[in-house]
């Protein structure tokens, strides 16, 4: 049986709520699937879902990060992508080429409508993720560990 899909008033109670992380943000990096570090780690609530903030860094350009707010491991309701490249498709025509943008999950666009935040956001993982969090009202008591070291292969040091 399929899981059924959250509702926008669901999420929007979800991100609303008080959360905590009580870890560090850790980064795992695999060069064999490519220049990407990616963290998951678990926020605590009140909500009978699983939720968890998934980030992700492009090593090769840093400024390039994305940070979601995953529940039942499917649905991300609530994302930031920094210097990432996204259009509107069901409700406006907005677009980021690339640009900073965040995610938020509706009942006719699902996790794909995007709007410009009213703040800037820093390029520096540790404040961008200390921004996401109080954007998802997420405490947040841990470290963001420092980035992984990018390993060049050959057809990279040309």
């Amino acid at each position: 049986m399929p899981q059924p899909l959250i509702t926008e008033a669901e999420a929007d109670q979800i991100s609303a709520a008080p959360k905590s992380i009580d870890g560090d943000l850790k980064w795992e990096y695999d060069p064999s699937t490519g220049p990407f570090a990616k963290a998951v780690i678990p926020v605590r609530h009140d909500f009978a879902v699983e939720l968890r903030v998934h980030a992700t860094v492009n090593l090769k350009e840093p400024s390039r990060i994305t940070f979601a707010l995953v529940a039942s491991r499917n649905f991300r309701i609530r994302g930031l992508c920094i210097n990432r490249s996204h259009g509107n498709k069901h409700t406006n025509n907005e677009k980021w080429r690339p640009g900073t943008h965040m995610h938020r999950w509706t009942n006719k666009c699902r996790d794909r409508f995007a709007h410009t935040p009213h703040q800037h956001i820093s390029m520096d993982v540790e404040r961008a993720f200390i921004v996401f969090c109080k954007e998802c009202d997420i405490s947040f008591t841990g470290k963001v560990m420092a980035l992984p070291v990018l390993q060049l292969g050959l057809d990279d040091v040309r």
